[in-house]
Order: C-alpha cells, then sequence, then structure tokens
C-alpha cells in the first residue's frame, strides 16, 4: 500500500524519506560509475567521490539535527538528552541538504569544479522529485464519520459516546496510544504539558483496543488527567486514518481537516512544531 507516510508491504513500513534518500544514493553511486569511465577519472578519484557520498549523508543528517535543535532550543534545553533522540524526526531538511553538498564539494577538490555541480544537482533533483511524488499521495482528509466510548473525567460531559465532530471550532490533536506501548508511555508527560500549556487546542487520547478500566487504572496510576479521553476498542480509527503503529498523533485544524501526522514517539520540539505548523493554517 502507498501512502502519505510511505509504502507499506505486509508488516513492513519503509517511510519516503528513506526510499529517497538510499534511493539517491545508489543512483548517485551509478552516475560517479559512468561519469568516472567517460572522463577517465583515477580509481581514486571513483572512491573518494563514492565515499564521501556517504560523508556528506552524514555531516547533512548532523547539520540539519542541529539546526533544528537550535531552532527550538529553549525546549530541548529543559530535557537535554531529547537532543539525542533522534527518533522524533527532529531535522531541518533544507539545512541538511546545503551542509551535505557543501561537504560533498569541499571533499572531492581533485574534480572539476563542473563535475562537482552536476553530482550535487542531481542529487537534489532527485529529492525535489521524491519530495513531489510524497505530496501527491497527500490525499485531502477530514474527521472521520466515527464515534467512540468516552471515558469518564472529571472535565468530559455526561455521555457515553462522542463523535471528533464535537472539536469543530478548534484546532485538535489525537494520539493513539495503549498502555503497553513504552514510547506512547514515554511521550504523555509531553501531551500531557502541552494540554496545559494549550487551552485553546483539543488534545484527545484515543486509546486503542483496551477496556475502560484497564484506562482507568494507568491514567490514575501516572496522573494523567488528561480532559478528552476515547476508546476505539476494535481499532477502527487506525483503519480510516491509514496510521500504522503506535504511538501515532494526528494533527487536524479547526475545520476538521487533517493538517499533519506523526508516525512514533513525539518530542516536546517536535510537537512544538506541529502546533506552529497547525495554527498557520
Amino acid at each position: 500500500m502507498i501512502s502519505f507516510d510511505g509504502i507499506q508491504l505486509g508488516s513492513l513500513m519503509f517511510p519516503w524519506v528513506l526510499l529517497i534518500l538510499f534511493s539517491g544514493i545508489l543512483f548517485i553511486s551509478i552516475l560517479i560509475n559512468v561519469l568516472g569511465h567517460h572522463y577517465k577519472w583515477t580509481d581514486t578519484q571513483v572512491k573518494i567521490s563514492k565515499d564521501s557520498v556517504w560523508t556528506s549523508i552524514i555531516i547533512g543528517a548532523v547539520a540539519a539535527r542541529v539546526i533544528f535543535v537550535m531552532f527550538y532550543w529553549e525546549t530541548y534545553i529543559a530535557n537535554p538528552l531529547d537532543i539525542l533522540k533522534i527518533q522524533d524526526k527532529g531535522f531541518s531538511l533544507w539545512s541538511g541538504l546545503f551542509f551535505g553538498g557543501l561537504s560533498y564539494i569541499i571533499l572531492n577538490r581533485s574534480l572539476r569544479t563542473k563535475m562537482k555541480i552536476i553530482l550535487v544537482g542531481v542529487f537534489l533533483f532527485w529529492v525535489a522529485i521524491g519530495v513531489m511524488i510524497k505530496t501527491q499521495y497527500k490525499v485531502e482528509s477530514f474527521y472521520p464519520d466515527l464515534s467512540f466510548q468516552i471515558l469518564p473525567t472529571d472535565h468530559s460531559e455526561n455521555k457515553n459516546e462522542g463523535y471528533f465532530t464535537d472539536f469543530l471550532g478548534q484546532p485538535t490533536v489525537v494520539n493513539l496510544w495503549a498502555s503497553w506501548c513504552p514510547p506512547c508511555h514515554r511521550e504523555m508527560p509531553i501531551l500531557f504539558q502541552a494540554q496545559k500549556a494549550h487551552p485553546n487546542i483539543h488534545f484527545v487520547m484515543l486509546n486503542q483496543g483496551e477496556d475502560i478500566t484497564t484506562v482507568q487504572n494507568y491514567l490514575q496510576k501516572h496522573s494523567f488527567n488528561f480532559k478528552n479521553v476515547r476508546l476505539d476498542v476494535n481499532g477502527e480509527m487506525p483503519k480510516q486514518s491509514n496510521s500504522f503503529g503506535l504511538p501515532t498523533t494526528l494533527f487536524y485544524d479547526e475545520k476538521g481537516k487533517l493538517v499533519d501526522r506523526h508516525m512514533g514517539e513525539l518530542s516536546a520540539a517536535k510537537l512544538q512544531e506541529y502546533l506552529i505548523k497547525m495554527a498557520a493554517e
């Protein structure tokens, strides 16, 4: 299955970012062989050119992470270890491409400038095409027509079931989680603090496949007093939203339009980035 997030083959998900990156590396490696043969590069030049592709990717990735951390420094400095948690996908793409391309040019000083520009340009063009293909699969999506059992809380209304349309009028963050899921547990305090900091945004904690007693015991044990907790006992939301794996966080604007999604564990900085983007829609 091909979706906005990547290509799903059975239980395996291949994100677009990795597919674009590694296919680009493969293409550039082939192009280096072709150019090396045509322009009679030495074996050393070909080897350096190929090896520097990987070096440039690493430099670009580090630069992309550093720039992202700098953008959200105040958030990261509160929890410095989060800087190392790259699974939050907090990277500045264009910064990474710039520094990666620059490092490739520097590392290949023995090649003619024309050749370096061609190789870097082709890789950037490949990435641009990949981003365009990814964008083509971004189908406009709104709140699914589903109702879920409401977990009684101090903030919930006196009713048993509710629809997502109940949240129209304000931006809404929907988090798909389960009590047995370690990354879900790790990001819970971040979402709980965000609920306090952003009273103008609905935070809906949509539990997946667990009964009311299990959910209540978990939330009470960890003192997570969320305003909106729903139970998706049959796992309907992942099917409707093409979400694979837990945790998954969905971001909707005030009209119920899906703005973005995050698969995997959130950091405070990455959540902040999504909230800023959601507010700008």
